[in-house]
């Protein structure tokens, strides 16, 4: 008897006592140094997550600037969907070229919003998400706001055109947080297939769930080193051995093939919304304007995922991302996205002011242009600043 009751007691679950010596011996200084980053940080905290949403907020900042000032660098299409667009017609040829070569995979906008939109869905399901369950708090009752849902008739907003990006992501995360309390109950060999039949109806849909759920596949893989695993192995073909990591280049290609055609031929970038059913009809697209409403496309979505899977494989590219420049973007990514339209259309109306007073009352120059240069001069103070700052940051230990 006395054995079997100290087995009991051996197996017996760890009582108040236990878990608070265990918590005391965490909070000491060395296993918080452990338990934490060198810098602070916890460990499954992707740094190079944020570095990635820096250098996308980047890209929008500079797609923002193109926009308003020099939108033929950007689309070929005018706001009513007319093409080719008006501003076309009497501009220069070289935008034309900047448009079809470098445009596609840089400053398009469609691919930093499909960016932002699927690293949203990493990041909430990073590190110990998908192994244990999410306590969601009880809805606040004094915030109506959340029941009014965005309008599509506030889609384009100006001057960015990419405001309804916010409310998407927001929208999908509790896509996200659905999924996150399911996974936890569901074998890890039934997992990937049950996300990617889910992702697969998504897109013949045209859901924008088609994204997140993609962001969550590869938070899973990545967790359980799935992608850390194929960039060291290889397929043997007979002589020759083939990197596993190459079918995420493939991808890309297969997405920066398809940007490019779409640039260069907009009917192939109009045809690609006919493999998809239309949610209201059930019937394929083929009357839809996409000048009026986003869809998620395909090309987008190879490009994003092709790129995601390839920083996880690689740690150089991780280690890169993870600088402290980038990651100073990252915490202002969200303020660049607002307030850079505003102050580029409020510099351009400046410069057109000046323009026109150039031309009819040479009298008036003075303070328009006085206004204007003092306003460019602050803003590109600001910049300098931040950029001065993050340099610093990455300087110092």
């Amino acid at each position: 008897m006395k054995l079997k009751f100290l087995w009991q007691w051996s197996r017996r679950a760890p009582g108040p006592t236990s878990r608070i010596a265990s918590e005391e011996r965490e909070s000491t200084p060395q296993n918080a140094t452990a338990k934490r980053g060198q810098d602070g940080t916890k460990p499954h905290r992707a740094l190079h997550l944020d570095g990635l949403k820096g250098l996308i907020a980047l890209q929008a900042w500079v797609y923002a600037f193109f926009l308003i000032l020099c939108p033929g660098v950007i689309t070929d299409t005018s706001v009513d969907g007319a093409q080719p667009a008006a501003f076309l017609l009497g501009g220069p040829k070289w935008q034309d070229k900047i448009r079809k070569v470098m445009s596609p995979l840089l400053f398009d906008g469609s691919l930093q919003v499909s960016f932002f939109l699927m690293i949203s869905a990493r990041v909430i399901s990073e590190g110990e998400s998908c192994s244990r369950l999410v306590f969601l708090p009880r809805p606040n009752a004094d915030m109506p706001c959340i029941r009014l849902a965005p309008s599509d008739g506030s889609f384009y907003l100006s001057p960015r055109n990419t405001s309804w990006a916010l409310a998407r992501i927001f929208q999908q995360s509790f896509t996200v947080y659905a999924l996150l309390v399911i996974l936890p109950f569901v074998r890890a060999k039934y997992r990937l297939g049950g996300l990617a039949a889910f992702a697969l109806v998504a897109a013949w849909v045209g859901s924008w769930a088609w994204y997140s759920v993609s962001g969550v596949i590869i938070s899973d893989l990545s967790h359980r080193g799935v992608l850390q695993s194929i960039s060291r192995s290889s397929w043997k073909v007979g002589r020759f051995a083939i990197r596993k990591c190459t079918f995420a280049t493939c991808l890309f290609l297969v997405g920066a093939m398809l940007k490019y055609a779409g640039a260069v031929w907009p009917s192939v970038r109009k045809a690609e919304l006919v493999a998809h059913a239309a949610q209201s009809t059930a019937r394929l697209n083929r009357n839809f304007d996409t000048s009026q409403k986003a869809y998620p496309r395909f090309d987008n979505w190879f490009v994003v995922m092709a790129i995601l899977c390839l920083v996880e494989m690689s740690p150089r590219t991780r280690k890169v991302l993870s600088a402290k420049p980038l990651r100073t973007f990252c915490k202002l990514s969200l303020a660049l996205h607002l307030v850079s339209g505003l102050v580029i259309q409020t510099l351009g109306s400046e410069l057109v002011e000046v323009s026109i007073a150039r031309t009819n009352r040479a009298g008036t120059i003075l303070r328009t242009k006085d206004f204007s240069v003092a306003l460019a001069i602050a803003f590109i103070l600001g910049m300098a600043k931040l950029l001065i700052r993050a340099a610093i940051g990455a300087a110092l230990p």
